[in-house]
């Protein structure tokens, strides 16, 4: 009962600031033409437009491991 007069009212406040900031809002007609797109700028960095390759995993070394350490490995 309580959360249903909760958002009622919560409901009623919003509408009520929905219509008072609307009505402040000056009534003007919005021209199509004087609306565009900026144009799009080159970077000045020199960077490429495509992204590089993956980065390569480094081949695995092979160890020497020492039998003393392979016994404390083991379960």
């Amino acid at each position: 009962m309580f959360e249903f007069v909760y958002g009622s009212l919560l409901e009623v406040i919003v509408s009520n600031q929905a219509v008072s900031a609307l009505a402040d809002m000056p009534d003007t007609e919005w021209d199509s033409g004087t609306c565009k797109t900026p144009p799009s700028v080159p970077q000045p960095n020199g960077l490429a437009e495509t992204c590089p390759g993956a980065p390569t995993k480094p081949t695995g070394k092979s160890r020497i491991i020492k039998l003393g350490v392979c016994r404390k490995l083991e379960f």
